[in-house]
């Protein structure tokens, strides 16, 4: 309620409560028919000899990932048990669903995941690729379990339009798939014909808005242009799907090419969402505008900078998150593969490895070719969304510095306290590291703050406060305003400087300039902690470390890092008087979340004083 406008209350939260109480009952007691397909769409090209010898490359397997475990999807028998923690919620009317009741409903993040359907365009590729008719009798079984189990409107699958829009983007490509085969699939696809009409009557009535309309409507607005590209509907309701997606492009994605929530794991996600959005309209027959163009490609240069010597740079919430997810495809990348997109798209040459993916041939099979050349990373500040990033080529070393707000203008919802927080990575080694985002449901509350707060990040705290205040286990209120100060590129060195109010309260500022030495091999980290008043205040300075990095006392005012045959030099002055914390499950204070649902220790530290003048503290890494 904090979060919303009274507007929002009356046209948006209001029409929704009746569309729950009273439309909803109504609807799910209609019985849809099967959606036609569309002949306007034009066909991707698969050729069986291609995918035998992808499939040849990379086993085709079962067995998917769902965050920390692995299930047998195809031994699935119930499609509406928590495969974690083993906890069935009922068939009920999906308005009184209370999705963060555990004992009812277990963890909505692993119960949803799975039903997201990313398995069913792989199945039908193997299909295609092999013709052996287990494969078609396995989806077709799969589909209809999965609808007896799911009623319309009368399971935990649907109440939430991201879900029901990613499983129609499956949906639709596993159709095309099993359209091109030259074996009759007719059943089951009317199976997914009419799975999609029930799909799409729930898009249409559930559309997120106002403080909702972040990620989740951009994948709402997928599904209806991907069914509406594929399937024939209203064509006025298709214009005005095409105009609300091109809509949220442009709100969505600022104007330096980043996802609004701020994000690196979202900024991804809503790529591919636009992506696949586009590439149906386009093989529709519709004309992308320019403006709409230039701003989606523009998201690919972000990419490419966080994407560095086979490591990812992780700002912000990370669940792990995609619509078309080749599971079984080793140490896949949704960064390397959207910048073998991007690079087919734009002509770019930002991706190292230019092998095709199976993502990529999903979306754009027998056409989809890289060259061979390569584009070095440089020095980069997008100062419209606060990231600035710092290369030492010859070192392989990299810095990423948020110089950015918390998150989005609308909640938030998946920002972290970070401000002026920095990564610092060396070829292939992450040393000062992001913790990463662990959990999302309201009973790891405590995680959750944690890992998002500002005590996980390396940052300035005072008077233990975070940068601004937390408003549930999803957003934020007060959104504090930085400053770049100063940025400069050189051959030599590099800097960018900035400054945050987010302590104002306090009366304090802090300032933090962050430098790149490349002739000394050196990272110059120098804070100023400006008080406007004498009043004292406590100041606590944080640094986290990989997991991998082993940290020991040098010399005085030194500490040293240490991982396989790399040792660095920590060196900043009364560093001894500074605490190594690791594994502290009661301040929280020493833990790390390398993917959802994990989290490992690792190792603090945290140099704490009171002071009742400005102070200038200075830390050194030397590589």
């Amino acid at each position: 309620m904090k979060l919303m406008s009274l507007p929002e209350l009356i046209f948006y939260r209001i029409p929704q409560q009746f569309q729950k109480i009273v439309l909803g009952r109504l609807q799910m007691r209609r019985k849809y028919k099967g959606l036609k397909a569309n002949a306007n769409l034009s066909s991707v090209e698969y050729k069986p000899e291609r995918l035998q010898q992808l499939f040849s490359y990379t086993e085709y397997s079962t067995l998917i990932p769902v965050f920390d475990i692995e299930v047998e999807w195809d031994q699935i028998d119930n499609w509406r048990l928590d495969p974690k923690n083993k906890i069935e919620s009922k068939v009920q009317y999906y308005n009184g669903i209370k999705r963060q009741d555990f004992s009812k409903m277990g963890d909505v993040k692993y119960v949803s995941e799975i039903s997201r359907f990313h398995f069913l365009p792989f199945c039908a590729l193997k299909f295609m690729a092999s013709s052996e008719k287990s494969y078609l009798t396995l989806i077709k079984n799969t589909l209809l379990n999965w609808e007896q189990q799911n009623p319309y409107l009368r399971s935990i699958h649907w109440t939430s339009g991201i879900e029901v829009g990613i499983r129609s983007v499956n949906l639709v490509m596993t159709y095309e798939i099993l359209e091109a085969m030259p074996t009759r699939t007719t059943e089951v696809n009317d199976q997914i014909r009419r799975m999609l009409h029930y799909n799409y009557k729930y898009l249409k009535n559930h559309l997120s808005k106002y403080s909702s309309a972040n990620n989740h409507l951009m994948a709402e607005l997928l599904g209806l242009v991907v069914i509406g590209c594929a399937f024939e509907v209203d064509m006025g309701e298709l214009q005005k799907w095409k105009s609300l997606f091109f809509k949220q492009i442009m709100a969505q994605v600022n104007q330096d090419g980043i996802n609004m929530e701020l994000s690196s794991r979202y900024h991804a996600e809503v790529t591919e969402h636009i992506l696949i959005g586009l590439e149906y309209l386009s093989r529709r027959g519709f004309v992308i505008p320019q403006r709409v163009w230039r701003r989606f490609t523009s998201m690919f240069e972000f990419i490419h900078h966080i994407r560095y010597q086979g490591q990812d740079t992780s700002f912000g919430d990370d669940d792990g998150g995609s619509v078309v997810y080749p599971y079984f495809e080793p140490d896949y990348s949704i960064y390397e593969s959207l910048l073998k997109s991007g690079d087919y798209i734009r002509s770019t040459n930002y991706s190292n490895d230019k092998s095709t993916d199976f993502r990529n041939y999903i979306l754009f099979g027998e056409s989809f070719n890289l060259n061979l050349q390569r584009t070095d990373h440089k020095d980069r500040l997008f100062e419209n969304s606060g990231y600035c990033f710092f290369y030492d080529q010859d070192a392989e070393a990299k810095i990423s510095f948020d110089v950015g707000t918390i998150g989005d203008r609308i909640s938030a919802a998946h920002g972290h306290s970070d401000l002026l927080h920095l990564n610092f990575q060396l070829a292939d080694i992450p040393i000062l590291v992001d913790p990463g985002t662990y959990q999302y449901h309201s009973r790891e509350r405590f995680w959750r703050d944690y890992f998002r707060g500002i005590t996980a990040h390396n940052c300035i705290s005072i008077n233990e406060n975070h940068h601004a205040t937390m408003n549930n286990r999803m957003s934020w209120l007060g959104r504090p305003e930085v400053k770049i100060l100063e940025y400069k590129s050189g051959a030599e060195e590099s800097y960018c400087t900035a400054s945050h109010n987010a302590f104002q309260q306090d009366q304090v500022e802090i300032c933090r300039t962050v430098f790149l030495d490349r002739k000394n091999r050196k990272l110059r980290i120098e804070d100023q902690v400006n008080l406007k008043e004498n009043n004292p205040v406590k100041m606590d300075f944080y640094l986290h470390f990989h997991p991998e990095i082993r940290l020991s006392k040098g010399e005085k005012d030194q500490f040293l890092l240490k991982l396989e045959d790399k040792e660095l030099r920590l060196e900043g002055e009364g560093i001894h008087e500074s605490q190594l914390i690791s594994e502290n499950k009661e301040l929280p204070l020493g833990w790390f979340s390398p993917q959802f649902g994990i989290k490992m220790p690792t190792n603090t530290l945290i140099r704490s004083e009171s002071i009742d003048k400005s102070k200038v503290l200075i830390t050194e890494i030397h590589y």
